[in-house]
């Protein structure tokens, strides 16, 4: 009875549009450039990126995200780029998310070792609704969720949306903030009424400290869309070709990553995390999976950090 409560209450959350902006990845730092494009480029060479998560598999209406990312950096134009595509499905395919965003970032070096990356980005959204899932047009799985009366206008939305920010990197200290939607795009299924999606306010901070083969990076990141607000802190270690990372968000999950180098080309990594608060003894753990394949990165005449962790 639980699970089936929590269930209407995700789906109530959806049914008027999609709420969610941005998937709240463990190994958010695994694709950098999803939260923040202002890293489009940092290493200087040619990146892609793949990252599956499964989340709260325990539930029937289990998210599910599948994210491909390409990013690289042009010396004769100064800038990095990036290309990031999202699918996400919630449960059954009752609710399905597409993104595809262009980014650009360029690069400002001074003299001081004081490198400056503003970034702009645009956001292609698709998104449909199965209203058969619900009441009519088949089985009522998941009863009544909205007023019969007010019946919904589309199964599908297609809409536009921007970004803007800037990093700050002194040598391997990095500041970034950026936000997302600023337009603030209207996600309603119905007539009319509204839905604007919540501007996403994203920071992080955080240094790479090396020694020898031994590389530690502390962080501390803030994300606010709406009412929603998330602190996170994490810590990450890399030895040689081994990667290891933890996490904790402040309002009740925690994580743990380890991945695993092949002569700084391919790296795969995997975490794991849970559900710290009252909802935990639900089952309510994810999954995650990445890969990130590096190339060029032995002929990148620039690149603006050492690496970059995974959480």
């Amino acid at each position: 009875m639980r699970k089936l409560s929590l269930t209407l209450c995700l789906i109530s959350l959806n049914f008027v549009g999609s709420s969610q902006s941005k998937i709240n990845y463990a190994q958010r730092m695994a694709t950098p450039t999803y939260f923040f494009p202002e890293f489009a480029g940092w290493h200087g060479g040619l990146q892609a990126n793949l990252q599956y998560r499964n989340q709260w598999p325990g539930i029937p209406v289990s998210y599910v995200t599948y994210n491909a990312a390409v990013d690289g950096y042009s010396d004769k134009l100064h800038s990095g780029f990036s290309l990031n595509m999202t699918h996400d499905r919630l449960g059954t395919g009752i609710i399905n998310n597409n993104y595809v965003e262009l980014n650009w970032s360029p690069k400002l070096t001074l003299e001081n070792g004081l490198t400056i990356m503003p970034a702009v980005s645009g956001k292609y959204i698709q998104t449909s609704f199965d209203w058969s899932q619900l009441n009519g047009g088949g089985p009522n799985r998941y009863g009544q969720v909205y007023d019969p009366s007010q019946q919904p206008t589309s199964s599908s939305l297609n809409r536009g949306s921007v970004g803007a920010g800037v990093a700050v990197i002194f040598y391997e200290t990095f500041l970034v903030a950026h936000v997302h939607d600023i337009n603030q795009p209207d996600l309603s299924y119905f007539a009319n009424s509204e839905s604007r999606l919540p501007r996403t306010y994203s920071f992080l901070a955080g240094r790479v400290f090396s020694s020898n083969n031994f590389k530690f990076t502390p962080s501390i990141s803030y994300h606010s869309q709406g009412n929603f607000n998330l602190v996170t802190l994490a810590c990450n270690a890399q030895y040689k070709w081994i990667y290891l990372g933890g996490k904790y968000d402040i309002n009740g999950m925690a994580g743990i990553a380890l991945g695993a180098e092949i002569k700084e080309r391919i790296r795969l990594s995997y975490s794991y995390d849970v559900t710290t608060s009252q909802l935990g003894n639900q089952n309510f753990a994810s999954h995650e999976i990445a890969l990130r394949l590096w190339f060029y990165n032995d002929q990148a005449k620039k690149q603006f950090l050492s690496n970059l962790p995974l959480m």
